[in-house]
């Protein structure tokens, strides 16, 4: 195992409940709730993980309880810039909106533009520096458009606005087309395209038996694939404690991105985890668009590994 690796899994990780986004400089945990679509989990992740995002300065609001009657709105907007050519520096969009936050300050504002393939998508986040009530606001969000990105009209298909008391409203594509003249960005891409993800194609398990008293508990996998574009750029396996909901991975950058071959995949084990057999729940790459696929059918896992468990001991 790299040595950078061992170190990053033996430091201290953030563990994400699928999935709240957290700025990471190297690899970190990612613990996976039950019921959740691994793929979009993952892609997420990665964006989050690797696009050198600044701090999450505030928590989203709990989207399973109902926004009250008293939930801040937005009013109408416009994408001021739209156009976003790949490559180009200072080529970032421009968004102005109109709120009224009268129940309690305003937290934040989250943007979401969708890939015309409907697959990747775009998050711009707004969080004033000063509290406030209600207004027009107009913002430059800092996140340039994708190498390899989907040329054409990226549709904004959600925003949701949120106060300090985590009263919220999420307003979806219909509602967003009534309130925004042009709701979507123009991307521009000269260069190559890649919006396919990775195949995975063999695996083996190198650790059937993982000691918790070893200096640093990982299992280990390989997974063989292809790339067609980008190259592979992230592998993971995701494996799940015997009795527990949660599945927990580690999205590990490929140190050399390859178009095609066998990379390492990773999956860290507490000190204190509970011994017995463990359930393999999930697999996959990403290429360095940030492309996922992932596979979590237990045919899919126990075909590529012939087996979908292993073992932890003391």
């Amino acid at each position: 195992m790299a040595r950078n690796l061992l170190a990053a899994i033996a430091a201290a990780t953030i563990c994400m409940a699928a999935y709240s986004p957290a700025h990471a400089e190297s690899s970190r945990t990612l613990q996976i709730a039950p019921g959740v679509n691994l793929n979009d989990v993952i892609r997420q992740a990665f964006h989050d993980q690797f696009e050198n995002r600044g701090p999450v300065q505030a928590a989203k609001p709990d989207l399973s309880k109902a926004a009250t009657s008293l939930s801040p709105t937005i009013s109408g907007g416009v994408v001021k810039q739209g156009t976003l050519v790949v490559g180009q520096a200072n080529s970032l969009p421009i968004l102005e909106f109109t709120y009224d936050s009268k129940n309690a300050p305003l937290e934040g504002v989250e943007f979401t533009f969708t890939s015309p393939n409907g697959v990747d998508a775009y998050e711009y986040q707004y969080y004033p520096r000063t509290l406030g009530s209600g207004g027009t606001v107009v913002f430059e969000p800092d996140l340039h458009a994708r190498y390899w990105a989907q040329p054409g009209e990226w549709q904004l298909t959600s925003v949701l606005i949120f106060d300090t008391q985590q009263n919220y409203t999420q307003y979806n594509q219909a509602q967003l087309a009534k309130l925004f003249p042009k709701p979507y960005i123009t991307v521009v891409n000269k260069g190559a395209v890649d919006i396919t993800p990775p195949v995975v194609t063999a695996g083996k398990i190198l650790t059937p038996t993982v000691s918790l008293s070893s200096p640093v508990p990982v299992f280990r996998a390989t997974l063989t694939g292809s790339d067609d574009v980008s190259g592979i750029g992230i592998s993971f396996v995701v494996i799940k404690a015997p009795g527990s909901q949660f599945g927990q991975t580690i999205l590990a950058p490929v140190q050399t991105p390859i178009k095609a071959g066998t990379v390492d995949a990773y999956a860290p084990i507490a000190s204190g985890s509970p011994t017995g057999k463990w359930s393999i729940t999930g697999y996959g790459l990403c290429d360095l668009a940030g492309n996922c696929f992932t596979y979590s059918s237990e045919s899919d896992i126990k075909a590529l590994f012939g087996t979908t468990s292993f073992t932890v001991t003391k």
